[in-house]
């Protein structure tokens, strides 16, 4: 995802990916109570006894994880970029634009 290439099992994006798996398999088990009466889902998480919203907000966190590892590093890669060839990679990617617009009109 956004040219992000995982090295290996102990990437960072890997591990939250993992932990969010793991913690949502576990409120997707039978005889979870919010899966039965939905209005549950709605209690807040300092009450006791409701470990699964406070699960399915651990999930929420290792996702958002797994989606700002990504995209930080495609931040970092545009800006370190010179700035000549990303003006030379939009002035082309215009061309191609332009191109797939004259080919639509024939």
């Amino acid at each position: 995802m956004y040219g992000y290439e995982t090295k290996s099992l102990d990437d960072p994006c890997i591990k939250a990916a993992d932990e969010a798996v793991t913690l949502a398999a576990s409120l997707l088990l039978p005889g979870n109570l919010v899966n039965i009466f939905p209005i549950l889902a709605r209690i807040p998480s300092w009450v006791p006894g409701t470990d699964t919203v406070r699960n399915a907000a651990h999930v929420r966190r290792w996702l958002s994880e797994v989606k700002r590892i990504p995209m930080e590093f495609a931040k970092k890669r545009v800006v370190s970029s010179h700035p000549e060839s990303v003006a030379r990679r939009m002035k082309l990617i215009r061309h191609i634009d332009s191109l797939k617009v004259r080919r639509s009109r024939l």
